[in-house]
C-alpha cells in the first residue's frame, strides 16, 4: 500500500472510519498495516479492513475522492448506507476528542463550524501494524 502524505480535512467524503464509544465493529479481516495519523493535536492510528473496500484502502490518490475519509466521534446515521466502513480507531481515542471538543465559531454561512484555532493533519504514513502499538 502506498498512500503519500495527506493534505486533507478530518471530515471529508468518501468513506468512513468508525470510532464510535461502546459499539463493537463486526470481526473484519484486519490488515496487517495500519495508518498513523500525525495532527497538531497528537497521533491517532487506523486500523484497515482488507474486505471492507479493498479498492479505497489501496488507493494512493490524493486528489480523487477516494482517498476521502470521515473519523467520527458517535454515530452518524445520516452516513448510513452512503458511505462504507473500512477501518477503525485503535490508538488515539484522547486525540480525536481533543479535536472534537476545539471551540468553534459561526462559519461564513451561519453554522457553528468555524475552529477558532487550526487543527491540522501533519502527516498519514502507513507503516506495519505491530510497530504501532
Amino acid at each position: 500500500m502506498n498512500l503519500s502524505v495527506l493534505a486533507v480535512a478530518l471530515l471529508l467524503s468518501s468513506a468512513l472510519f468508525a470510532a464510535e464509544e461502546n459499539q463493537e465493529n463486526p470481526p473484519m479481516n484486519a490488515s496487517n498495516e495500519v495508518a498513523v495519523i500525525k495532527t497538531s493535536e497528537g497521533d491517532m492510528v487506523v486500523q484497515f479492513w482488507n474486505d471492507a473496500a479493498p479498492n479505497t484502502i489501496e488507493n494512493s490518490d490524493p486528489d480523487s475522492a477516494g482517498s476521502q475519509f470521515f473519523i467520527c466521534l458517535a454515530s452518524v446515521p445520516r452516513l448510513d448506507h452512503q458511505y462504507t466502513t473500512f477501518g477503525k480507531l485503535i490508538k488515539g481515542d484522547d486525540v480525536l476528542g481533543r479535536i472534537g471538543d476545539t471551540p468553534v465559531t459561526r462559519s461564513s454561512s451561519g453554522e457553528n463550524s468555524k475552529p477558532i484555532k487550526r487543527v491540522v493533519i501533519e502527516s498519514i504514513k502507513i507503516v506495519p501494524a505491530n510497530s504501532a502499538k
